[in-house]
This record gives C-alpha cells, sequence and structure tokens, in this order.
C-alpha cells in the first residue's frame, strides 16, 4: 500500500500532475482586479485542478454562476432605473456598479474557497510559484489584446 492509498483527510487537497504550477490563491483574485474575468477564473479553476482542491466542483459551479449572472443583473438594473428619469449615459454607469459587484464577490468566494486546501497543501510541504508575472502580463496586455471588446462578451469578460 503507497502512502496516497492510505489515510486521507477529507478535505486535504490531491495533487495533481500540474501540481508545481499551484499558485497561491490570492494571484488569482489580483488577476481579477487588474486584468478581468478572463484572466483570473481560468487560472482559479486551473489552480483548484492542479492543487487537487476538494472544493473545485464548487468553484466551477461559482464561476459558472459568474458567467451566467451578467446580463440578468445588468437588464434587471437597468429596467430598475427607468422609471427614475435618469440620462441614457448615467444609467449605462450605473449598470455596471452590481454586475462589477457580482465579479468580484465571485472573485472572493474562490479565493475563500482555495485558501483552505491552499494553506494546508503549504502547511505540509507544498510549494507554489509566484503569480506576478502573470498577472502584469494580464493588465498591460487584456486590453492591446481587445479582451472584452467582442460584442455582447464585453459584459461578462471585461
Amino acid at each position: 500500500m503507497s502512502a496516497r492509498d492510505g489515510y486521507r483527510i477529507a478535505d486535504e487537497p490531491r495533487p495533481g500532475p500540474l501540481d508545481a504550477w499551484v499558485v497561491a490563491p490570492h494571484w488569482p483574485l489580483l488577476s481579477l482586479m487588474l486584468a478581468g474575468p478572463w484572466l483570473a477564473w481560468p487560472w482559479a479553476l486551473f489552480n483548484s485542478w492542479a492543487m487537487g482542491s476538494p472544493t473545485k466542483w464548487k468553484e466551477h459551479g461559482l464561476v459558472l454562476l459568474a458567467l451566467a449572472l451578467p446580463w440578468p443583473i445588468a437588464i434587471g438594473t437597468w429596467e430598475a432605473l427607468g422609471p427614475l428619469g435618469l440620462s441614457t449615459d448615467f444609467r449605462r454607469a450605473l449598470v455596471l456598479i452590481p454586475v462589477i459587484v457580482v465579479k468580484l464577490l465571485v472573485g472572493y468566494f474562490l479565493h475563500s474557497l482555495q485558501s483552505g486546501p491552499f494553506e494546508l497543501r503549504e502547511h505540509f510541504g507544498g510549494e507554489s510559484k509566484n503569480g506576478m508575472m502573470l498577472v502584469l502580463a494580464g493588465f498591460f496586455l487584456g486590453p492591446r489584446l481587445g479582451i472584452g471588446s467582442i460584442p455582447g462578451l464585453g459584459l461578462v469578460l471585461q
């Protein structure tokens, strides 16, 4: 019987073949703030698979929810602001606020779900990579690549 077949703690991460590429959960959260969901959410999901997080399916569900929510939230906010007689430009600006809040909440919840397994993994000698270069690349290259400028996806990805 190998060590992998022995006693396991239920919430202990089970590292996969990509374990060498795990980063601390604060890097995808920072990339959400500086680059956007187009980088942060796939990175957080990759991180959960690489680390073998026991909460990876909850994380996938959160990302799917975050991809589905921006348009209903934006349309609902737009309609709720209609009777107030605000200018169109002001309404557009106000519609973005709840969408951004939901995206940041999803990023925070992803960070919270990954923090426990990551700290447990780190406690038992797991090493992690520094994600600063990817965050900076996303920050500087994202706008140049036109991320979020695809019609209909700007509200979701930017």
